[in-house]
Order: structure tokens, then C-alpha cells, then sequence
């Protein structure tokens, strides 16, 4: 294909327009009319040659005509071009620029063919304003960093001796737009050459050299370019060193990539850049794959995503003229053209050859349009499966084909659960291995109608019985076999689909097992355990759960206890909610005229709803958060609080909310503690509340009677159990009354008064 830069366009500046497009950082640059006019065919036509290419794309023309104004005839802006010129300065081949002090020009160009020039001029740095470089047939042999050269428009070393492009040569060059390096011993490209965001590369020449791929960074770009020409070298495809994805949500740039005349046998996978649908292929590939004529195309597996999801239009798009590619390889499809692929071949026979890992003399190969690989090791005279099997390029489902071969037990091997079908016809198969079974897709089909098998293992209940194809010879009928006749008689939909059995030395279907085998019956029907036996446990665990159920509140509070035993984790706050029932004068005036000064005296805040809330505020709300507030309840007991004719008294109606409240909050949050004061002496019994009662029997109890100053002792005991700690704690006390910790009053309400404070005073030092 000719250079899609033709030298010969009128360049007349009449023609032009300024270039328009806002990704293009340079305002120097003006697209002829022709290329606006995408509608008219016939004048786009005129201007482009025939490419695979969209032309109606006008900004895609603008990149390939667009001209400078410097470039146009009479030019648009004003231009001085003046050419330096060149001096060796060694016989090795270094030159320098030789310095003019009357340059007084805007634009310069260097230009030296046919010498001996082995690198770029030593003092080319000092001519940043140069717009144009033209070195061709010299023997330069590397191209360094340029990127001082922000004027450069076009870069020409033809015929030298470069081997390597860097990622870097090009950095910072936002105005070079054309690249040609062809004919050179260029064998390697770096990744991400041209996908710089500044760059604006609209064409680049590498034809003639020794490029072996060329990276899908270098090959799918963000900006637009005219052609990308890598025509005459040895490239066998298309690789992905960086792992690069195409994203669906960015646009990729539109353009010509020649790569006619080089060793390409396969086209390009695109799953491997991160496309899973090839009918995507129109949205996300702008390119066009220019492959000139190619007849040595191995049509194999890789072509069916191209033939069966992308429509012709996009073939022809990517690919240009799909009528003069055609196949070399398989046979069946030699000189067959794409398009004649297309809309004629079977597709099942475009497979691709695997040999790595594939078992020795077998035959592996993968079948792309049905998504599967192949393993074909018929007749070979095998006596056991193959140890394992290659991995696909196009799914994991496997057909393994192992007809007419010596093998007699089909055992497990890593590989069996991505096996879709398994063929062992013209074996002799005598044992199945319950653990190769369990690891099968339960939709596997198998085929085993020549076997010596006198029994299936249980594990095939798992698989589909209308996918198994077993022949049935020597199955005997039999208890252990039962199982067999549910599994056939309800999984399987297909009626001709039979399994017989031998029984008595006649065959019957294993649907019928169980009416012939009557004596199966005496077996199943054993009773190791005496009914008097069951009869004592399931009364037992009656009334265990009964007693469970009436006790659930002291099992609670035990577990409550226990689980603060076993953390050893007690937290203590320097507040307190009280709650007393005012119709008690002992208790209520004990409270207010001792417990809560001493309290407050020694830093306490405590909460007494009669006392600290707020008038005109609901006292239902303000006991909630109080409640919710503290952490520490200390609740006061006395005998009256459960005579029947104060029941329904407002303060005791009260006194039994605020209880209700610290006990749901006990319940949800372990680290809120009770501490139980009995200000009389009440026996648990007489108590009616049952999460009370439970409080009162499992906690630690002093009697109102105790006369011989024990309880200090036992307040003391109390204390300990809370295990206070007061470096973690902060020394702050938890004191409540319905909870599982039970402090009694006795005969001086002093002494209690005297007793907290002193246990307080020692937390505090």
C-alpha cells in the first residue's frame, strides 16, 4: 500500500481551513476543505486512497493532510525557513551544526543524506527552534533523548543502523508529527512509545526492519493518527507485555496499522486485551488492520469469535480486503478467503492444536465454538487414564475420547471435574473409584457400554442418570444396590433410558429391585436402643427443659456472673440512678437524708427521679435516659414494696417501671451492673416479681436481722467480687439495687453509709 502522505496534493492555501479539533495543543495546522465534507463521498474519495479505514471520518483525513502553515503555498503565516549545514569533526562519523550568527529565521531544518553520520550533531541542542530533521542513509546508530527539540514537526532517519526505540526519545515533542525510520535494524519498540498525552504522532514509519511483535500499547491509542506502518518485517503477532486492557468507557483513537508482508499466521485474541465480547469489537477497535494480501493464514480456533459475533461490516472495517486473505492451513480450507469462511465453513472445524501438556501420542486440540478442549487418545492401547491434561485457551469444559484402549478402573485424577464428557466405549471397565465420582459434574456425560462392573458406587446418585450411558452385563441386584432404584425411577426423564440387573439369573429393570428383594426389608428394621430406654431420656430432657424455661432469669444471671468471672472485666462509672418507692418513709428518708449525700459528698452523681428531673418534662422520657445515661443502679428494697394494696399506688407504679427500664438495659449491655440493697428483710419468696426473685437467690444476700456487725464483712466480700480496679476503672462506683451484687441494710443505716465510704476511699488511693 502506497504512503498515505501523498506528495502531490494541492497545497494551496485556498484549500485549507484551520485546524479545529480542541485535543490538538498546536493552532499551527490547517486540514483541507475536503475533509469537512464527510458527507460527499465522491469528494472524500477524491482526496483519500481506499483504506480499511473509515473516510468518511474527517478528523482521521485531517490527520493524514493536515499541513503546516509554513508547509502551505502562498503560506499562511510568516515563515523564514533557512537549512543549516553540517560539519565532521572526526572520522568516526560526529558532526556538529555549524554556527551562523546572521540567522535571523523563525523556522529551521537540518538536512544531510548519504554521509557517514553515525549520531545525531553534538550541538543540535543549541537549534531548539528546529522544525524539521532529515538524516536518511547515514549510520547513525541510536536516536538519544530529543525531547529539547519542541518545534520538531518531522523526524527522517531512513537507511541507518538504529536497533532500539525508547519510550522516552519522544517525550515532550507536542508538535512532531511525523516519524520515519524505515529500513533500519530496529528489533525491539519499548511499551507506551506513542501513548505519551502530549504526543500527536500522526504518522510513523518502521517498514523494513527486524521488528518479531508489536505491543498492544503501541497499537491501540487515545489520539488520533493517520497510519502506523510496520509493512515488510518479520512480526508474527501481536503481544501484551504491560497486561493492558481495553476499557469500555474510554474512546480509542482511529487508524491505519500496516502490517502487510510480514510472518503473521494468526489473528490477534483479542480476550487477551480484555474484550469478552468480539461483537464489541466496532465500539472499542477504531483501528484498521492493513494486511495487504496474505495466503499463508493458519485458519484455526482463533478466527470463530471473528466469523460467529462481528458482523461484516466491522470485518471488513478491521480487517480491509477479507476476500484476499486466505487460508494455508487446514487442508479443508486451503485458498479459502475470510470471506468465504465467513459465510460457508462449518465452524466446528476451526480448531487450534495444543501441544503442551497434551498426553503423549494423544491428540489435543481446542474446539472454539464449542467453548471446549479436546483430548483425543483413541486406540492408542492405553491401560489407565492420562495423568493430566492440558489447560484450554477457551473454557475449561473437557472431552476426554479414550475409545478402544485396555483400561479397566477409572480412578481419580485432578483434571475429572472439568471433564463435560467422558468416552471409555471398547474398554473393559471393572472398577469405578467412589472419590473420582464425587469430584464429577453432575451433568458429565460418560459413556461405558462395554464394562465387567457387578456394582455402581452410591456417589452416582450425584450425576444425571440420562447423560450416563453404562452398559449393564454384569450388575447384580442386590441390598446394598437399592439405592439405584429411586435415583434411576425419579432423576431420570427419559423412559427408554433403562438399567437392568441381574437377579436370580434373570434380568430385571432396578426399578423393580425392591419388590424382588424382600429380605432387604428385615435388615433395615433394627432397634439397637430399648423403647424403655428412649422413653426415660425424652422424659429427662423434658423436664430439663421445663426447669430450664421456670429458671430462665436465675440462668441468666448466673451466666451474667460467670461470663464478668471469667473476663475479669468489671467497668465502674462515679454516678448512680436510684430508685426507691417513696410510700416506704424508712427507706425513702434513709436515702435522702443519707445515702444520697454521702454520694454526692465524696463526688458521686447520682439521679433521683422525684428529686433531679426537670418539671413539665414527661417522667416516662426522662427515666429512659437517665437510665440509659448511668451505668451504675442502685435500687432499694423494702417489705411494703410487695403488699397488695400498694401495688397499684403511683409510687409503686413508678418504682416497677424504673425496674423494668434498668433491667433492659441489664440485659442488652454486660457492662451495666445491679448491686441489690435490702433495706428490709424479705424472703425471696414473697417477692412477686420473678427477674427479682431470681436476683435475690442466686446473689449475695445480707438479712436486715444480721445483729453482729457481719455485714461490712460481707459488703467488703461484695466489693471484692465486683473485682473494682480503679486504675482501668477510674475509681468510679457501680451500685445498684435489683441485680445480682446484694448489699443489706441493717440495724444502723450509719454503719452501710460508713461502710461504702470506706471502700470508696480505698479505690480512690
Amino acid at each position: 500500500m502506497a504512503m498515505i502522505l501523498l506528495p502531490d496534493i494541492n497545497i494551496t492555501s485556498s484549500h485549507y481551513i484551520p485546524w479545529d479539533f480542541s485535543d490538538i495543543q498546536r493552532k499551527d495546522l490547517f486540514c483541507p476543505k475536503t475533509c469537512n465534507a464527510s458527507s460527499d463521498t465522491s469528494r472524500t474519495s477524491q482526496i483519500l486512497e481506499p483504506t480499511n479505514v473509515n473516510s468518511y471520518d474527517h478528523k482521521w483525513c485531517c490527520c493524514c493532510y493536515a499541513r503546516t502553515c509554513y508547509e502551505l503555498v502562498p503560506p499562511t503565516c510568516d515563515a523564514i525557513i533557512t537549512y543549516l549545514h553540517l560539519e565532521y569533526i572526526g572520522a568516526d562519523g560526529r558532526s556538529i551544526i555549524l554556527n551562523d550568527t546572521k540567522i535571523s529565521s523563525n523556522f529551521l531544518k537540518s538536512r544531510s543524506v548519504d554521509g557517514v553520520m553515525t549520531s545525531l550533531p553534538l550541538n543540535l541542542m543549541a537549534y531548539s527552534n528546529i522544525i524539521s530533521l532529515e538524516y536518511s542513509r547515514n549510520r547513525i546508530l541510536d536516536i538519544s533523548n530529543i525531547s529539547f527539540l519542541k518545534d520538531l514537526n518531522e523526524l527522517i532517519l531512513d537507511n541507518n543502523l538504529i536497533t532500539h526505540i525508547s519510550n522516552k526519545t519522544f517525550c515532550g515533542l507536542t508538535n512532531l508529527r511525523r516519524i520515519t525510520v524505515s529500513r533500519n535494524l530496529i528489533k525491539t519498540i519499548d511499551t507506551n512509545t506513542f501513548s505519551h498525552p502530549e504526543l500527536n504522532i500522526h504518522y510513523f514509519d518502521a517498514s523494513y526492519n527486524k521488528l518479531t511483535s508489536i505491543d498492544a500499547t503501541n497499537l491501540f491509542l487515545d489520539n488520533y493518527f493517520c497510519e502506523m506502518n510496520y509493512n515488510n518485517n518479520t512480526i508474527k503477532g501481536i503481544v501484551n507485555q504491560q497486561h493492558f486492557r481495553l476499557d469500555k468507557n474510554n474512546t480509542y483513537a482511529t487508524g491505519l496499522v500496516s502490517l502487510a508482508s510480514n510472518a503473521l499466521k494468526y489473528f490477534p485474541n483479542l480476550t487477551e486485551f480484555g474484550i469478552e465480547d468480539y461483537a464489541d469489537i466496532e465500539k472499542l477497535v477504531k483501528i484498521g488492520l492493513n494486511l495487504d494480501v496474505i495466503s499463508n493464514l493458519d485458519c484455526d480456533c482463533s478466527l470463530v469469535p471473528y466469523l460467529t459475533r462481528v458482523g461484516s461490516k466491522a470485518l471488513i472495517d478491521f480487517f480491509g480486503y477479507w476476500e484476499k486473505l486466505t487460508c494455508k492451513t487446514p487442508q479443508k480450507f486451503e485458498n479459502m478467503s475470510i470471506k468465504d469462511l465467513y459465510y460457508n465453513a462449518n465452524m466446528d472445524d476451526l480448531v487450534c492444536d495444543i501441544t503442551e501438556k497434551c498426553p503423549s501420542k494423544c491428540r489435543c486440540y481446542d474446539q472454539q465454538n464449542r467453548e471446549k478442549l479436546v483430548i483425543n487418545c483413541t486406540s492408542l492401547g492405553l491401560t489407565e487414564l492420562p495423568d493430566y491434561l492440558p489447560e484450554g485457551m477457551w473454557g475449561s469444559k473437557v472431552e476426554l475420547l479414550l475409545r478402544n484402549n485396555s483400561v479397566t478402573k477409572l480412578d481419580q485424577r485432578n483434571y475429572i471435574q472439568r471433564i463435560q464428557s467422558l468416552d471409555l466405549s471398547g474398554n473393559n471397565i471393572a472398577s469405578i473409584d467412589d472419590t473420582a465420582v464425587r469430584m464429577m459434574n453432575s451433568d458429565i456425560h460418560m459413556l461405558i457400554p462395554n464394562n465387567s462392573l457387578q456394582t455402581l458406587p452410591r456417589s452416582f446418585k450425584s450425576l444425571n442418570p440420562d447423560n450416563l450411558e453404562i452398559g449393564d452385563a454384569f450388575l447384580q441386584c442386590s441390598c446394598d444396590f437399592l439405592w439405584a432404584e429411586n435415583w434411576h425411577r425419579y432423576e431420570s426423564q427419559n423412559r427408554n433410558n433403562t438399567l437392568q440387573c441381574l437377579y436370580n439369573g434373570n434380568r430385571i429393570s432396578v426399578d423393580l429391585m425392591s419388590s424382588a428383594l424382600s429380605e432387604c426389608e428385615k435388615k433395615d428394621v433394627t432397634i439397637p436402643v430399648p423403647p424403655p430406654v428412649i422413653a426415660i431420656v425424652s422424659l429427662t430432657m423434658l423436664l430439663a427443659f421445663l426447669l430450664i424455661l421456670y429458671f430462665r432469669f436465675e440462668v441468666f444471671v448466673i451466666y451474667r456472673r460467670f461470663r464478668k468471672y471469667i473476663r475479669n472485666k468489671h467497668y465502674l462509672d462515679r454516678d448512680a440512678f436510684i430508685s426507691v418507692n417513696e410510700l416506704n418513709s424508712e427507706s425513702f428518708q434513709w436515702v435522702l437524708h443519707d445515702l444520697e449525700p454521702f454520694l454526692r459528698d465524696d463526688g458521686y452523681r447520682t439521679t433521683i427521679p422525684w428529686k433531679d428531673f426537670e418539671l413539665g418534662n414527661y417522667r416516662e422520657t426522662e427515666t429512659i435516659k437517665a437510665i440509659q445515661r448511668h451505668k451504675a443502679y442502685i435500687v432499694i428494697v423494702a417489705s411494703s414494696d410487695n403488699e397488695d394494696n400498694d401495688r397499684n399506688s403511683i409510687p409503686a407504679l413508678w418504682a416497677d417501671y424504673e425496674f423494668n427500664c434498668i433491667w433492659k438495659e441489664f440485659v442488652s449491655d454486660s457492662n451495666k451492673h445491679v448491686i441489690v440493697v435490702n433495706f428490709d428483710q424479705v424472703n425471696s419468696h414473697n417477692v412477686s416479681d420473678r427477674r427479682l426473685r431470681a436476683l435475690a437467690r442466686v446473689g449475695k444476700v445480707a438479712d436486715h436481722c444480721d445483729r453482729e456487725h457481719k455485714l461490712p464483712v460481707k459488703v467488703r466480700k461484695l466489693l471484692v467480687v465486683l473485682k473494682f480496679n480503679p486504675i482501668c476503672c477510674d475509681g468510679r462506683l457501680w451500685v445498684s439495687f435489683r441485680g445480682e451484687e446484694v448489699a443489706d441494710n441493717w440495724d444502723n443505716a450509719h454503719r452501710l453509709e460508713t461502710k461504702i465510704r470506706k471502700r470508696v476511699s480505698n479505690l480512690n488511693t
